[in-house]
């Protein structure tokens, strides 16, 4: 299975910092702009109450496709994967199933 290790934010405009943390991939899902790289991280991460085990990044700038981040990784926007929504996430990203939460890096990695 694919790892990437991600890490972002900065405690302030871009989010709380966090990572690095190794993540899975699960697979690219949903279409068009609700598209996004859903990925299971190894070690959990808290954001307030809710224990987050699933994040879902797109890419941050035009022309960066999710076969680039695939490949050699980049920057992201990273939204949290709400409890109990992983499987709707599936079809792509919604109010409902996520959260924008920060800018940060992702990038394929042997871990």
């Amino acid at each position: 299975m694919k790892r990437y290790t991600i890490a972002g934010g900065d405690d302030g405009c871009y989010a709380p910092s966090f990572g690095p943390a190794v993540a899975e991939e699960i697979g690219v899902f949903g279409a068009d702009g609700r598209a996004c790289l859903l990925l299971r991280l190894l070690e959990p991460i808290q954001d307030g109450s809710d224990r987050v085990q699933h994040l879902a990044v797109r890419p941050r700038y035009v022309g960066v496709t999710f076969q680039d981040l695939q490949a050699s990784g980049g920057t992201v926007g990273v939204s949290l994967v709400l409890p109990g929504q992983e499987a709707s996430i599936r079809e792509g990203l919604s109010e409902t199933n996520s959260r924008y939460w920060a800018i940060g890096t992702c990038t394929p990695s042997e871990a």
